[in-house]
């Protein structure tokens, strides 16, 4: 017989300070727009929709017409922590519930959401020292519930937040802010937007979106792998981005699309296999430079999918992602062999790696056999990887010839020389020697 009750019941402001502690305005906005994202998806939508964002350091909106919010939703779904029914089986990002809420807390004190699904117009208010203060109740009464009035207009969801905390304020007011969320759209979003389904503003720019092309010609051609992992469906595609004369400024690594979205940006971390023991990758050296692989993940149940909660990267927890890591490097392997073997360099790499690498990517670049951009989706596809032959310089009575010198005194004769490389000292001090000792072939 219980004798008296233990409360467990949460306060508001540790439910407020517990979602938004660790995450970043950036974060948040993109949590936001995964919203209106997830929206366009569940609705079932094909023709093309806007996203709208706006803001300044007074105020936050954003905007978009991805099918609205219905009124039981709002009521019910759409500010609860979690979700209480079985998500939809659609290829969506949200799992937890959590992302509109940590959002909208982070960003300011007043926040005032607006939508009409074509069935009923809503408003809400959410006045977030008003609601702190009532420590009891944890729902608000809508402001305005009546029938549809769109008149024409796509269904829409506007969320207007204002008395800023001074953390977003800050942020906002930075001249960098708006390029940087440009650029992480136009990534993120890239194939929603490369195939005209979503068109992103930014403050009323709008903005492109990011496109992967493979570099190919008739004997060097991608590698694609793909299956099926615990209700997940992989794509995984490889190839050499050949032709390029600049190695410094190569696009590089691993691109990892969950559902659509670009999760891992060109990443040569640890976590897309670059371990440096197999059966994963060697450390990444630049001499992968010209390697290049891409990976989508497809779900209609996205709680398997191998992303952490700021989805912004892997859980490498998941049994899926010690599954995928494996198979891209085994996809990948071959390349990557195939370039340690071109440069032939071992382990314990020569201080010249870099000019080497530049000259043979001259070479590269050279070729008579010329490159071409081509699409994801219009690429010619191998199963196994089949190895270039090797270029090689057209004067074939040339050789190389290497030795050290103290670099000091390279130095020294580099700036006298007006030369820009220890391969160009080599080179015109042979040629000294030559000239000099009056030499002839």
């Amino acid at each position: 017989m219980s004798t008296g009750e233990v409360n467990f019941h949460p306060t508001k402001q540790l439910f407020i300070d517990v979602l938004t502690r660790d995450i970043s305005i950036r974060d948040c906005i993109l949590d936001l727009l995964d919203n209106s994202v997830d929206a366009y998806t569940n609705h079932g939508i094909e023709e093309p929709r806007d996203i709208k964002l706006s803001f300044n350091d007074e105020y936050f909106q954003i905007y978009d017409t991805c099918g609205g919010i219905s009124k039981d939703e709002l009521e019910n779904e759409a500010f609860r922590l979690g979700l209480t029914e079985e998500s939809p089986k659609t290829s969506t990002i949200g799992v937890y519930g959590i992302g509109l809420k940590r959002a909208i807390f982070k960003l300011g004190k007043t926040i005032v959401v607006e939508t009409d699904d074509g069935i009923n117009y809503c408003k809400l208010t959410i006045p977030v020292d008003k609601w702190l203060k009532d420590k009891d109740s944890w729902v608000l009464d809508l402001d305005v519930v009546k029938e549809s009035s769109l008149e024409g207009r796509l269904p829409y969801t506007i969320i207007n937040i204002t008395d800023l905390h001074y953390t977003a304020r800050d942020v906002f007011r930075t001249i960098d802010f708006q390029r940087d969320i440009s650029e992480d759209i136009s990534h993120y979003y890239s194939l929603f937007i490369t195939e005209k389904q979503l068109v992103f503003y930014v403050n009323d720019n709008h903005i492109s979106g990011h496109e992967i092309t493979i570099r190919t010609n008739d004997t060097n051609k991608p590698v694609k792998h793909q299956y099926s992992f615990e209700g997940v469906d992989i794509t995984i595609i490889c190839w050499l981005h050949i032709g390029d004369k600049d190695v410094k400024t190569l696009p590089s690594g691993w691109n990892v699309y969950m559902n659509k979205r670009l999760v891992i940006f060109d990443d040569t971390s640890r976590d897309t296999g670059w371990i440096g023991e197999k059966p994963y990758f060697p450390k990444y050296h630049s001499i992968y430079n010209q390697f290049r692989g891409i990976v989508f993940l497809e779900t209609n149940q996205p709680l398997l999918l191998p992303m952490n909660t700021s989805k912004n990267g892997f859980n490498k927890e998941s049994m899926i992602y010690s599954n995928l890591l494996l198979k891209m490097c085994e996809t990948g392997r071959p390349f990557i062999d195939y370039l340690a073997n071109k440069y032939n360099k071992s382990k314990e790499m020569s201080e010249d790696i870099e000019e080497s690498l530049e000259e043979k990517m001259k070479v590269d670049a050279s070729t008579e056999n010329s490159y071409k951009e081509t699409s994801l989706s219009e690429a010619k596809y191998e199963v196994t990887f089949n190895a270039p032959p090797r270029t090689r310089r057209t004067n074939k009575k040339e050789v190389s010839i290497q030795y050290k010198k103290p670099k000091t005194r390279v130095d020294i004769v580099k700036e006298y020389l007006d030369l820009s490389s220890n391969s160009d000292v080599g080179s015109e001090t042979f040629e000294y020697f030559w000239n000099s000792e009056g030499l002839d072939e």
